[in-house]
């Protein structure tokens, strides 16, 4: 996928063959995800991969920054600050390690950073940045922000300047390499790529909104296979709700297996999955066989005790239960590696109603078809331009209302980062 790809060829030869700190970064589509599994795959380091979520890290197949360090429920800010962050009795894990990957570093916290600094500093005694391991940073600042809430906000920005990573204290001392991948394998239309470009860096311009509006809205053929991204779950769960129903027939039922510690916010469908014949469903894993991919969409043909059979454009497919695994990171006395130990499992068909779905759970996902609903309005910094990079092409792009000035926004903190970074080529 990386051949001629000279960033990408950089920041892979980077994060193997050194012991550099780095960020790598790059538009919705541009091959972040596919270039960190292409590094986990080949490399020979003792590596550990984080994100900030459970589902993230189910994604990616590694641990939450929380369960891995062991950190309280406290805002790390409070935590660092009252010197909280201890060592763990299981301290040979820490002693092997090469390398730390952080993946969706997007809606990492500044005192998420801060905190990981200190633990492995504490952790291996050492008082190099994150204690002289290197790290590796993957994800878009453009995209999805950390969540800082109300009643932390005050005294949070009393110790930093905004919530990013890139806000940390640890992070001017880490002395890192930025790679952008500039290359979209997501589309390929000009006339899109420029628009994502626009909507990316919060350009707000009277023309382009009369343009998106009179394009997408206006004039576009609605289609009733497209998914609907929306901002907010209540309008998902009622347009998912409510187009089942008006289905004909008797619904059927699937309830997951679920074993071990996996929590429900983790859980990558519904526990009682209910499906009708005609549902839109969406594939929500990778086929080994590449008969689908993440984001997928087909129509129910037939429902089964063990099988469901799923229409992808013409074609029929036979799907039965996939798994998802919740892991833990040990050290195995036996090699001096560290190892993935399953603790939780979650059985399922690899299925979700796909009427609709929300911003924040279609980031990472591609669709043919879909059409925008902003609803109220953006509310988070980013979620206008998911949305749009979404979908690979102008043509499967609709508007379920016009979108407005104030739904295109991007934090200006991000854009002053963006341009103040010098980006290796």
């Amino acid at each position: 996928m990386f051949k001629g790809n000279k960033v990408a060829t950089k920041a892979l030869k980077k994060m193997e063959k050194t012991k550099q700190n780095i960020y790598l970064t790059g538009d919705a589509g541009s091959g972040k995800s596919t270039l960190l599994r292409e590094f986990i795959k080949n490399t020979n380091k003792n590596v550990v991969i984080l994100a900030p979520t459970g589902l993230a890290a189910i994604n990616i197949g590694g641990e939450t920054i929380h369960s891995f360090c062991k950190f309280s429920t406290d805002p790390l800010f409070t935590s660092i600050k009252e010197n909280k962050i201890k060592k763990i009795k299981d301290h040979k894990k820490i002693k092997e390690l090469d390398c730390i990957v952080i993946d969706e570093i997007s809606m990492v916290r500044a005192d998420v950073l801060d905190g990981l600094d200190v633990f492995f500093k504490k952790n291996l005694g050492n008082q190099k940045p994150f204690g002289g391991l290197q790290i590796i940073l993957i994800g878009d600042h453009f995209q999805l922000p950390p969540i800082l809430r109300n009643d932390e906000k005050s005294e949070f920005l009393k110790q930093y300047e905004c919530e990013y990573f890139f806000a940390a204290k640890v992070f001017p001392k880490m002395k890192v390499n930025f790679f952008k991948l500039t290359q979209i394998y997501r589309q390929s239309d000009k006339k899109f790529l420029k628009l994502l470009t626009y909507l990316r860096y919060g350009v707000k311009e009277p023309r382009l909104i009369s343009w998106i509006n009179n394009s997408l809205y206006e004039n576009h053929k609605k289609s009733n296979t497209a998914i609907t991204i929306a901002t907010r779950n209540l309008d998902v769960t009622r347009i998912n709700r409510t187009r089942l129903e008006k289905l004909p027939g008797e619904v059927t039922s699937y309830k997951a297996a679920v074993e071990g510690t996996f929590k429900k916010e983790s859980f990558p469908t519904e526990k009682y999955l209910v499906l009708k014949k005609d549902a839109q469903v969406m594939f929500i894993k990778n086929d080994l066989d590449k008969n689908w991919v993440n984001g997928t969409i087909g129509k129910i043909v037939s429902l089964h005790k063990n099988h469901i059979k799923v229409k992808v454009h013409k074609k029929t497919l036979t799907v039965t239960q996939d798994s998802w695994e919740i892991n833990k990171y040990e050290y195995n006395e036996k090699n001096n590696r560290l190892e993935k130990i399953t603790i939780g499992s979650f059985h399922q068909f690899p299925l979700k109603l796909a009427w609709a779905v929300t911003i924040h759970k279609s980031q990472g996902q591609t669709f043919e078809e879909c059409q925008i609903d902003m609803g109220a309005g953006a509310f988070v910094f980013g979620q206008t331009y998911v949305a749009f990079s979404r979908c690979v092409s102008l043509a499967g792009l609709s508007l379920v209302s016009p979108i407005r000035s104030s739904d295109i926004k991007s934090d200006p903190n991000i854009i002053n980062f963006d341009k103040a970074t010098k980006w290796i080529k």
